[in-house]
C-alpha cells in the first residue's frame, strides 16, 4: 500500500496538478483528501474502503493494470472532432478535466485499463446536455453544499428550481444538471457565507483575550462576535477571516 506522501509524488510525476489542489473542493470522505494529508475518521474510511476493494479485486483476478494510453487518446480526439468537450466528457465518465487533458495532448503514456474503458466507452451522439450520468459525484458536492450551511431551498433556489425541495434523482441526474450544480458549489463554496470549523478562530480569539483585549473591544473590531466571546462549533466563513484579520492587526 503506498503512503500519502507516494501517491502524492506519483501523481505530480505524471504531470497532473499537485493532489493537493485537486482535493481542495472535494468533501470529507473523498478518498483524494486522504490522498492530499486529511487524515479525519471520514477519509481514512474513504481510503480503507478504496485499499479493500483493489484487494477483493486482484484476489478475483479482476486487476486494473497500466495500458498505453493511445486508444483512449485517439478515442478524445475523435470526440472533440464531434464537439465533445472536457467539461462533459468529465462529468460522464467521472474522470478529472486535467485527466483527460493530459491524455489528449499525449502527456500520459498509460493510464489504468477501468480509466480506459470508460473513455472508450463514451458515443458522441450520448454526451449531449441531456445525457444521464451517475448522480453520485453531483450528490456529493450538494452533500458538502449542506455540511457549509446552505439550506436546500437555497441550493435550489441557485439552480432556478422552484419550491424548497431538490429536484434531482439519487441514481441518475442530466450532464446539464450535473455542470449546474458543480458551477453552484464552487460559487457558494467561494462565499463568505460558508460554514467552517470554528476551532482555530477560537484559539485565535482566546489569544487576543489573553493578551488583555476587553471582549467590547473585540466587538467593536469584529462585527457578529458574540457578547459570550463563545463561538459555535461552525461559524460563517467571514467571521472567521474577521477574527483572523483581527488577530493580525492587534498582534502585529
Amino acid at each position: 500500500m503506498l503512503t500519502g506522501t507516494q501517491h502524492r509524488s506519483a501523481i505530480e510525476a505524471r504531470g497532473l496538478r499537485p493532489i493537493g489542489e485537486l482535493a481542495r473542493n472535494r468533501p470529507q470522505g473523498d478518498r483524494l483528501r486522504y490522498m492530499a494529508g486529511c487524515r479525519c475518521p471520514a477519509c481514512r474510511g474513504a481510503n480503507t474502503a478504496y485499499e479493500r476493494m483493489r484487494a477483493k479485486a486482484r484476489k478475483a483476478g479482476e486487476a486494473n493494470p497500466f495500458v498505453p494510453a493511445d486508444a483512449a487518446r485517439a478515442h478524445i480526439q475523435a470526440l472533440a472532432a464531434a464537439g465533445v468537450g472536457r467539461r462533459t466528457l468529465s462529468i460522464a465518465t467521472d474522470i478529472t478535466e486535467a485527466t483527460l487533458w493530459a491524455i489528449k495532448r499525449g502527456e500520459r503514456a498509460n493510464l489504468r485499463r477501468a480509466t480506459e474503458k470508460k473513455i472508450l466507452a463514451m458515443r458522441a451522439d450520448l454526451l449531449a446536455d441531456g445525457a444521464l450520468v451517475d448522480a453520485a459525484p453531483t450528490w456529493a458536492l450538494i452533500d458538502a453544499l449542506l455540511k457549509a450551511g446552505f439550506t436546500k431551498k437555497a441550493i435550489a433556489r441557485g439552480l432556478g428550481q422552484q419550491g424548497s425541495g431538490l429536484q434531482l434523482s439519487r441514481t441518475r441526474v442530466t450532464v446539464r444538471n450535473a455542470e449546474k450544480v458543480r458551477r453552484l458549489h464552487d460559487k457558494l463554496m467561494a462565499t463568505a457565507e460558508r460554514l467552517v470549523d470554528a476551532t482555530p478562530s477560537a484559539a485565535l480569539l482566546q489569544e487576543l483575550l489573553d493578551e488583555g483585549y476587553l471582549p467590547q473591544r473585540l466587538q467593536r473590531e469584529i462585527d457578529g462576535l458574540p457578547e459570550s466571546m463563545t463561538l459555535p462549533k461552525k461559524i460563517r466563513a467571514g467571521l472567521a477571516d474577521q477574527i483572523a484579520e483581527a488577530h493580525r492587526r492587534l498582534t502585529q
